[in-house]
């Protein structure tokens, strides 16, 4: 039986989610499970071409061990590779885009910047808000389907029980109205926004939609090599900003920190892997439209920051609220990722109704995040953060076949 071809676009693919969405969608190409072209936006930067930032993460030492089973020829095979950037593309760009035939397009880029500042929100207006309008308007006439990779986060305040219909959709499928919570950092806020301008477009263009919501990304738990992701941040920045504190200050004796947060707040960290095979499943069943790719069972603050200071041979307190008189380790705290932070470190109890997402991932054991998160985060402590994604450069030369380059 012939496979149905089954052309995607995707974006974000040297991003920590995105690369893990690609390398999982290369094997199905390369397997016989799909058929076509995998479309990359990849563009080229001073210290790299495209085609060099491609090659690096073929053959970048932590791919993930299925990827080893092919040769950095046999995925070329199947890449379409587009020197470009999601919100500025060219009529070249287009044109090769639109020859593919209809498009999934998985749009995984974004800023992450989760700043308050004027500059923070003129970068999320600019790449997230407007860049994404762009993509999907300037893509319509070619798309099958439009994914957007969103945040468990686009629900204001968690609290409760939740289900995946964040938008609620009136009979003709357009989006309710909504009472938003405020205030938001730019990056939530224009999630929230950009959610429903893209259900309105999509339904007022006939055009499939989807919405992707994943919790807070950590290493892989279910692909080899275990622990590793591509950048370590959100919850691991933490760890790092103590870390660079204390390697910076080691001679200064401060009180322990006290950190804005309630011990028993659930913090829903998800693996990289996890989510990337979710997405791909996800992407091609026409009956999901939101999805909370998150697990059964969350972990607490208290564990993680057990984990973190653990490591650090200090010790830390909770406090309700910003503390007063702050120390200077506690200011570089705040300052460095404290202020964002404290507003999801004092959620309110809440439930995931994961029942869907568990249908979709039948056949795949849901990992323990408690469990495993002592070997999660010590394997990053252990690389420093640092996992030389950035500059690891091919040691080979493969040529780009002809015609899979724009």
């Amino acid at each position: 039986m012939k496979t149905e071809v089954t052309n995607i676009l995707l974006t974000g693919a040297t991003g920590i989610l995105g690369s893990e969405v690609m390398y999982q969608l290369l094997a199905a190409y390369a397997s016989g499970e799909l058929s076509g072209k995998l479309v990359l936006l990849i563009r080229s930067i001073p210290e790299k071409t495209a085609e060099e930032r491609l090659l690096h993460m073929l053959e970048y030492p932590e791919r993930p061990q299925y990827i080893h089973l092919y040769s950095t020829a046999q995925l070329m095979e199947h890449i379409l590779l587009i020197d470009a950037v999601y919100y500025q593309l060219t009529p070249a760009d287009t044109a090769a885009i639109a020859a593919q035939g209809p498009l999934y397009l998985i749009h995984s880029a974004a800023s992450t910047n989760m700043g308050y500042t004027a500059e923070a929100l003129r970068e999320i207006y600019q790449l997230n808000y407007l860049g994404t309008l762009y993509l999907l308007k300037t893509l319509t006439p070619y798309l099958r389907k439009f994914t957007f990779i969103s945040t468990i986060y686009s629900k204001d305040i968690l609290k409760g029980a939740i289900t995946d219909e964040y938008i609620n959709l009136h009979e003709d499928g357009l989006p309710a109205d909504w009472n938003m919570v405020m205030p938001q950092s730019p990056y939530i806020l224009y999630k929230i926004i950009i959610e429903r301008e893209i259900v309105t477009w999509c339904v007022q263009h006939q055009l499939e939609w989807q919405i992707l919501r994943p919790g807070l990304i950590g290493g892989r738990l279910t692909d080899a090599p275990l622990y590793h992701a591509v950048k370590y941040n959100v919850f691991y920045q933490v760890g790092i900003v103590f870390t660079n504190w204390k390697a910076r200050n080691s001679h200064l004796q401060f009180p322990a920190p006290r950190i804005a947060g309630k011990a028993t707040t659930q913090m829903d960290i998800v693996p990289v892997d996890y989510v990337a095979q979710a997405i791909c499943r996800a992407f091609r069943h026409p009956d999901i439209r939101q999805l909370n790719i998150i697990l059964s069972k969350p972990i607490s603050l208290r564990e993680i920051a057990d984990e973190v200071f653990r490591h650090l041979e200090a010790t830390y307190e909770f406090t309700d609220r910003f503390p007063d008189n702050q120390t200077p380790q506690e200011s570089y705290y705040y300052q460095k990722c404290g202020e964002v932070y404290t507003r999801y470190l004092l959620m309110p109890p809440h439930q995931f109704n994961t029942s869907r997402l568990r249908a979709l991932m039948h056949d795949i054991p849901e990992p323990d995040i408690t469990a495993v998160f002592q070997q999660l985060y010590s394997y990053a402590y252990q690389l420093r953060f640092s996992t030389g994604w950035e500059n690891y450069r091919s040691q080979k030369k493969v040529k780009v076949a002809s015609g899979l380059k724009c």
